[in-house]
């Protein structure tokens, strides 16, 4: 026999499962999807955390690299007027 989430899909007659039947599988898939979404939801945070700290550390090479560039710049500068 079916399980009640299984019977819950079927096209039912009248002498299908029962309105108890029904509703328990009913409830038993609104579960499980709810259960899939919370589990999306925590890869989709889990990946805003990385991404997060992805962009924190390209920013950091960002001002690293600016300084440096402002640094030789100044070299330059300096070797021009020597």
């Amino acid at each position: 026999m079916a399980t009640y989430r299984d019977a819950s899909r079927d096209n039912w007659q009248v002498q299908g499962p029962s309105r108890e039947e029904l509703q328990t599988g009913c409830l038993q898939r609104i579960a499980d999807a709810a259960e899939l979404m919370a589990t999306n939801y925590k890869q989709l945070q889990n990946e805003v955390e990385v991404l997060k700290r992805q962009v924190a550390r390209l920013e950091q090479q960002r001002r690293t690299l600016k300084a440096s560039n402002a640094s030789l710049k100044g070299v330059i500068t300096r070797l021009r007027g020597a």
